[in-house]
């Protein structure tokens, strides 16, 4: 699993040194690196999506990418053991998309 996870990061790495202006692979590399438990890394690749997605964030799309993007961060922030940033991000996921079921879900387990 490790192994995958260390190829996967490859793959994010190699795909920004590419296109470092697209918000997806960002956000595929904190996904990559929460698995690796290398949490403090995966909230700034985190962040940097949420930085490429802010020109976005009037249309649809951007607002399903921001509410996918704050989600990860507030899983990023109950790993670390933040429970009020953690609630913050989950928060904001529902002020872009109140229909994400994942975000609802990890809010509710906190209340």
């Amino acid at each position: 699993m490790e192994a995958d996870q260390n190829k996967s990061l490859e793959l994010f790495t190699n795909a920004i040194e590419y296109d470092d202006t697209n918000y997806c692979y960002y956000y595929g590399m904190s996904n990559t690196l929460i698995n690796l438990e290398r949490l403090d890394e995966a909230e700034l690749s985190a962040n940097k999506a949420l930085g490429l997605l802010e020109e976005h964030k009037d249309s649809q799309g951007g607002k399903l990418a921001l509410a996918n993007t704050n989600n990860l961060l507030g899983v990023i922030y109950q790993r670390k053991g933040d429970m009020d940033k953690e609630k913050e991000y989950y928060r904001q996921a529902l002020e872009f998309n109140p229909n994400n079921k994942e975000a609802r879900g990890n809010l509710d387990k906190l209340q």
